[in-house]
């Protein structure tokens, strides 16, 4: 399967990938709102976050990403089911908020 083989200043981290879902690397800057800058390597799929690497860069650190081919991914850090009840709820939320602006 395609993975994506993560590394930092010189080292290889983790190689993440899910069979049925998506995998991104993130590396984020910014003023707005403070104190974000990070470097997050994750996925998900239907009902599930899978988190690989998370930590804030610093000045001069190398980050490399490449696409692989394995059958062998890292194991995540972290796994974490959605809350599918909360995402019910926000749903109707915003539906309910879309729908008294005229949006829908």
């Amino acid at each position: 399967m395609k993975a994506l083989e993560f590394y930092l200043n010189g080292k290889k981290q983790h190689v993440a990938a899910l069979a049925d879902g998506h995998v991104l690397t993130e590396l984020s800057f910014g003023e707005y709102p403070p104190s974000i800058d990070g470097i997050c390597v994750r996925g998900f799929d239907v009902g599930t976050n899978f988190l690989w690497h998370q930590g804030t860069p610093q000045q001069g650190d190398k980050v490399v990403v490449r696409v692989v081919e394995t059958d062998e991914p890292s194991p995540p850090l972290c796994v974490k089911e959605l809350d599918r009840e909360r995402l019910r709820r926000q749903y109707e939320w915003l539906k309910a908020e879309l729908e008294k602006e005229g949006l829908i």
